[in-house]
């Protein structure tokens, strides 16, 4: 199993906790592969810091709801998820979304607003 070094970008969440690791920005982790090309080009808040080669997929970021559920919902400030389901940025993931809010921070605000775009995609 290769393993890579990823660090914590400091624009990232004040914390990670998954994949085995727990991260604040600044901190470097080393895992498997397979789990540094997901922190790298899916949460999007860590960097390879290593010097393997590394290849640059555009996939899309962590303030995209369609890459990971978890860490779009675990963005600060709540008004920047609340303002980005409003615009309609998350209609196609708003159960995933809603599943990663109600297991992780649990808050009504960011319910509200999946209840709230729910309503109006109904009507």
């Amino acid at each position: 199993m290769t393993e890579r070094t990823v660090r914590h970008k400091a624009d990232g969440p004040r914390g990670y906790s998954g994949r085995d690791i727990r991260t604040r920005p600044g901190d470097t982790a080393s895992v498997d592969a397979d789990d540094a090309e997901y922190l790298v080009d899916e949460a999007g808040y860590f960097e390879y810091v290593d010097d393997q080669d590394t290849v640059d997929t555009d996939t899309e970021s962590a303030d995209e709801p369609g890459a990971d559920s978890t860490a779009f919902v675990d963005r600060t400030p709540m008004t920047d998820i609340i303002d980005d389901i409003a615009a309609g940025d998350a209609d196609d993931h708003l159960d995933a979304i809603e599943t990663a809010e109600r297991n992780g921070r649990d808050r009504n605000g960011v319910v509200n607003a999946i209840e709230e775009r729910r309503a109006v995609l109904e009507s």
